[in-house]
């Protein structure tokens, strides 16, 4: 059925997405972490918009954070704002991206790993 090969192409393709976030051994923002931003997060942190008063549209803006204060500290995911938001319950009214769809346990975990390893721009 259409419906079942459907789903096997949507199977294969969310394996393909995490082997090519897994691959990424080393990321960095302007290479790995900004096309991200760009396709999930500009709409509402670019230079039109800063909800939060967040830019996320380049790594100057990322690091200004929110408001003043951090979304992110170097080498400590779990002192991150960003890597708290991104994991909340759907239900949550601070998850981001708060419409569509999370983003994918490949992506979250790209983050984290960039986080852990020192939040490099490049």
């Amino acid at each position: 059925s259409s419906e079942k090969s459907a789903k096997e192409a949507a199977a294969k393709a969310a394996k393909a997405e995490a082997e090519r976030y897994a691959a990424i051994k080393t990321p960095t923002f302007d290479k790995d972490i900004l096309p991200i931003i760009k396709q999930r997060c500009i709409e509402c942190h670019g230079a039109k918009k800063q909800k939060a008063k967040l830019r996320l549209d380049s790594f100057a803006e990322l690091m200004k954070g929110a408001d003043g204060e951090k979304i992110f500290v170097a080498s400590k995911p779990g002192e991150s704002e960003i890597i708290k938001r991104i994991g909340l319950p759907d239900s949550d009214d601070d998850r981001m991206p708060p419409k569509g769809d999370r983003l994918s346990k490949p992506v979250a975990d790209l983050i984290r790993r960039w986080i852990s390893q020192g939040g490099k721009q490049k």
